[in-house]
C-alpha cells in the first residue's frame, strides 16, 4: 500500500490495464451483478400470511426464493407494516427489525447497528431503488430525519452478512428499500405527515409523485421534502475531565431537512433511473452539515434464451459528502466532490430440473477530488483515485435432502489487492418446518475518507455462522436464529476533544446472540412479536467497551422487544397498538464514569381511516404515550451525552391519489 496515499493517483497505464481488464471480462460468460427487481403481487397487503410466506424475495441471493427457503436471515416489511409501526422515517422502521437498533455518531448524526456491532463506517449497506445510499468518502450515511416512510412500498432485509452478493459495505446488514413502480402508482399522489408535541411542530413530510404507463413505456416521478427536530431537553459536550462540558438546548436547536427526488424513464428492457438527496443537519453546536447525492443508473435485461437471463446495469454517483456549510465553519469546510462510475453485469443459468448458476463481474472507478485547498493541509494533491473489480459466482443445487447453496467474491482493488470471500448455505423444508445453516464472510476496504485520514488502515474481515428454525402452519409463523460474528480489523472512527477526526484499526470484536419473530393473523386480528439479545463476543475494542461490563456494548440493549397489535374495527377503520422494550443501555464518555440509562418502554395507539372509492387515507395517533422519551446514546467512547426523544407525540398524515383515466 502507498505510504502517502494524498500523493498517489493512478498512472495512465494503470488505467488502461483496468478498462482493458474490465471489459474484457464483460464478454465473459462470468459476468457481474445486479439487484434485480423482485416480482410479487402489486399488494402484498392482501395475502393471506401462508401466501405472504411464499411470496419470493431476491435479496439474499439475486435469485427469486421464497423467505423461508432462501440462504439468508431475511425480513420483509410491507406497506401495511409502516403503517401499523407509526413511522414517519426509516429510523423508526428500523428500530421494529430483531437485530437491529439506531444510535448516535457524532453531532447528533444517526445511523445503524447490526446486533450490537456499530455499522456506521460501511459495514451496512442502504440501497433505494437499486441506488446505493452509501457515500464513497466515509461509506457511511446519516439517518437523523431521511428517507420518509410514506414512499416506500416495501423493504427486504439481510439480518446478516451481504458480502458476496453485494460487496464489502455489506458486511454486517443489508437493507434494501423499494418505492412504488410506475406499473404500481396512480397517476398522480399527494400526501402531507406532522408530528407535533408541547414544544410545537417535531416533524413535516410532504410527499407528491407522477406515473405514466403507455404500451412499453414507462415513466415516474417523486419528490419529498422534510423537515424536522432532533428532540427536547439538553446535550452536553464533555471534556476530558467533566469540568469544561458545553451543554446546548436542543429545543432551541434547528433541525435536519431533506430533498429526495427521483425519476425513471423505461421502454422495455431498459430503465433509466436518476435519484437527487440533499441533506442538510444542523447541530447543537451551531454548525450546519450538508451531504449531497446525484445517482445515475441506466439498466437493461436481455433475455438469451428461455431459462438464459443477461442483466447489466451501468452507474455514475456523483457526491458531496459529508461536511461543514462553508457559512457554518469556513475553517473546517472542505471542498469535496467524489464520484465513483461503475457497471455491473449478471449471467443467470436456470436448468429445467434442480440447478441454477449466477456468475458476474463488477467494477467501479472512484474519484475524489479537492476544489480548493485545504487551511489544515496545502500542500496535499488536489485529487486521489483508486478502482476495484470483482467476480462473483453461486451454484444453488435443489435436491430431496435440502437445498445446497455454494457462492465466492474475489475481489482486486488498486491499493489493497486481491482477496476471497466464501459463503456456503444449507437450506431445508420439510412441511410446515424449515431449517437454515449459514456460513459467510465478508472482507470491506476502507474508504476514501479512512485512507485520507488514516493512510496505513488495512481491510476489515468478518466471519459469521448462522442457523434459523422456523414453522409456519396456517396464519401462525414462528423462526428462531442464532449468530455468532467474528469482526477482524475493524476502522474505528475517533474523534479528539478538539474535535480532530481520524481513523484507526482495531483488533477484532464480535458478538453472538438470538433472534425470535412471530406473527399471526385470526379474522380482522394481525399482531408481531419479536425478540433480539445480543452480547460481546471476544471485543477487544475499547472504544465498545464499558468499565467493568463485558456484558455490554456501549449503547445498545441487550434486549430488545417488539410487539404490534393491528385490529380492523368496521369497514374502512383500522386501530394499531404498539409497544417497544430497551432493557438497561450505558454511555461511556473517556475519563468520565459510567452513565447508565434504565430500561424503557415505548407505547403508540394510532387509528386509520381509509376511503377506497375517493383513495383517501387518514391517519391520527399519538406516539410514547406514557412520555418515556427515548434515549439515544453515542455508538462508542466519545464526548457527547445522551439526549432524549421528543415524549408524547400526536401523528396526523393525510394521503390522496388519482386513478390512471
Amino acid at each position: 500500500m502507498p505510504t502517502n496515499l494524498n500523493g498517489w493517483l493512478l498512472s495512465p497505464i494503470k488505467m488502461n490495464r483496468f478498462i482493458q481488464l474490465f471489459f474484457t471480462g464483460l464478454v465473459l460468460p462470468a459476468t457481474g451483478l445486479w439487484a434485480q427487481t423482485v416480482s410479487t403481487p402489486d399488494s402484498l397487503d392482501l395475502l393471506s400470511l401462508e401466501q405472504l410466506m411464499e411470496v419470493r424475495v431476491t435479496i439474499a441471493t439475486q435469485s427469486e426464493q421464497t423467505a423461508r427457503e432462501t440462504p439468508g436471515i431475511v425480513s420483509v416489511i410491507t406497506r401495511s407494516d409502516i403503517e401499523q409501526m407509526q413511522a414517519v422515517d426509516l429510523v423508526d422502521i428500523l428500530r421494529w427489525i430483531p437485530g437491529l437498533d439506531i444510535a448516535q455518531d457524532v453531532d447528533m448524526a444517526l445511523s445503524i447497528s447490526s446486533r450490537g456491532i456499530w455499522g456506521q463506517e460501511g459495514k451496512v449497506l442502504l440501497i433505494l431503488d437499486g441506488h446505493e445510499l452509501q457515500e464513497t468518502a466515509y461509506g457511511g450515511y446519516q439517518l437523523a430525519g431521511r428517507y420518509p416512510a410514506q414512499i416506500i412500498e416495501r423493504i427486504e432485509i439481510i439480518r446478516g452478512p451481504g458480502s458476496v452478493v453485494y460487496g464489502g459495505n455489506a458486511a454486517l446488514s443489508v437493507v434494501n428499500i423499494t418505492t412504488r413502480n410506475a406499473v404500481q402508482s396512480p397517476a398522480l399522489s399527494f400526501s402531507l405527515q406532522n408530528g407535533i408535541n408541547q414544544h410545537g411542530l417535531t416533524k413535516t413530510r410532504i410527499n407528491t409523485e407522477a406515473a405514466l404507463v403507455k404500451g412499453d413505456f414507462h415513466a415516474k416521478g417523486s419528490l419529498s421534502i422534510s423537515s424536522g427536530r432532533y428532540g427536547t431537553g439538553q446535550i452536553a459536550l464533555a471534556g476530558d475531565n467533566g469540568n469544561d462540558s458545553l451543554v446546548y438546548d436542543l429545543n432551541q436547536s434547528a433541525g435536519p431537512k431533506e430533498l429526495l427526488a427521483g425519476i425513471t424513464v423505461g421502454w422495455k428492457k431498459w430503465e433509466l433511473k436518476w435519484l437527487g438527496n440533499f441533506y442538510q443537519h444542523p447541530s447543537y453546536r451551531n454548525l450546519t452539515y450538508s451531504q449531497n447525492m446525484q445517482d445515475f443508473i441506466l439498466h437493461n435485461t436481455w433475455k438469451l434464451r428461455e431459462n438464459l437471463e443477461l442483466n447489466t446495469q451501468a452507474t455514475v454517483k456523483i457526491a458531496g459528502p459529508w461536511n461543514t456549510v462553508q457559512d457554518s465553519f469556513p475553517e473546517y469546510f472542505d471542498n469535496v466532490r467524489n464520484t465513483r462510475s461503475g457497471i455491473r453485469s449478471y449471467l443467470r443459468y436456470k436448468s429445467p430440473k434442480r440447478l441454477e448458476l449466477t456468475a458476474g463481474l463488477e467494477g467501479y472507478y472512484d474519484n475524489q477530488e479537492y476544489r480548493q485547498s485545504s487551511p489544515f493541509n496545502p500542500t496535499r494533491a488536489p485529487q486521489f483515485s483508486l478502482y476495484n473489480l470483482s467476480s462473483f459466482g453461486q451454484a444453488m443445487y435443489k435436491s430431496d435432502f435440502g437445498t445446497l447453496t455454494a457462492g465466492a467474491r474475489f475481489d482486486y482493488n488498486s491499493v489493497f489487492g486481491s482477496f476471497f470471500v466464501p459463503r456456503v448455505a444449507y437450506t431445508k423444508i420439510w412441511n410446515d418446518w424449515h431449517l437454515k445453516l449459514l456460513y459467510s464472510n465478508a472482507y470491506r476496504t476502507p474508504s476514501l475518507y479512512n485512507l485520507k485520514l488514516a493512510p496505513d488502515a488495512v481491510p476489515e474481515f468478518l466471519e459469521t455462522f448462522e442457523t434459523e428454525f422456523g414453522f409456519t402452519h396456517r396464519n401462525h409463523r414462528v423462526s428462531l436464529n442464532v449468530f455468532l460474528n467474528n469482526l477482524f480489523n475493524p476502522v474505528l472512527f475517533e474523534q479528539t476533544i478538539d474535535g480532530i477526526d481520524t481513523y484507526r484499526n482495531g483488533t477484532r470484536t464480535g458478538s453472538k446472540g438470538l433472534e425470535v419473530d412471530y406473527t399471526g393473523v385470526h379474522r380482522q386480528w394481525k399482531w408481531s412479536l419479536n425478540y433480539a439479545f445480543n452480547m460481546p463476543h471476544e471485543n477487544q475494542i475499547e472504544a465498545f467497551s464499558l468499565v467493568g461490563n463485558n456484558q455490554n456494548f456501549i449503547a445498545f440493549a441487550a434486549h430488545r422487544v417488539n410487539a404490534r397489535l393491528s385490529v380492523t374495527l368496521v369497514k374502512g377503520w383500522n386501530l394499531q397498538l404498539n409497544q417497544q422494550f430497551w432493557s438497561e443501555r450505558f454511555s461511556q464518555n473517556p475519563e468520565l464514569p459510567l452513565v447508565k440509562v434504565d430500561a424503557q418502554w415505548l407505547s403508540g395507539l394510532m387509528l386509520l381511516k381509509r376511503w377506497d372509492k375517493h383513495r383517501v387515507q387518514l391517519s391520527l395517533g399519538v406516539q410514547d404515550i406514557f412520555n418515556t422519551r427515548l434515549t439515544t446514546i453515542q455508538a462508542f467512547r466519545g464526548y457527547v451525552s445522551p439526549f432524549r426523544g421528543f415524549g408524547r407525540e400526536f401523528l396526523f398524515s393525510i394521503s390522496k391519489s388519482f386513478a390512471r383515466l
